[in-house]
């Protein structure tokens, strides 16, 4: 474990990890609609100041998450509190929503 000098206001790299915001992409195969929701977290994901983590979650695999996010996707879904944007939205609409 790497413990970085607190009284700079750094912290240990497990709390650090512990606070960054779990993403999941509701998507499925052939979805341009998803591949773009996927291009704007890629976007995203590539700045430096970015506290979140994301996965791809195929919903053909289970019936359930068909007919949960069948007609909605794409849908991304924060593990913390189980909140969802689903599309459409922009890419200055996400950045606000992964904010609050």
């Amino acid at each position: 474990m790497i413990i970085l000098n607190s009284n700079s206001g750094a912290f240990s790299v497990p709390y650090l990890q512990a606070h960054i915001m779990k993403l999941q992409l509701y998507t499925t195969l052939g979805c341009h609609l998803c591949e773009q929701a996927e291009s704007m977290l890629q976007q995203l994901d590539e700045q430096a100041d970015k506290n979140f983590s994301w996965e791809a979650v195929e919903i053909a695999v289970s019936d359930a998450m068909v007919e949960n996010y069948g007609e909605r996707i794409p849908v991304i879904k924060r593990a913390d509190t189980e909140e969802e944007i689903g599309w459409p939205f922009t890419l200055q609409q996400l950045e606000r929503w992964l904010q609050t």
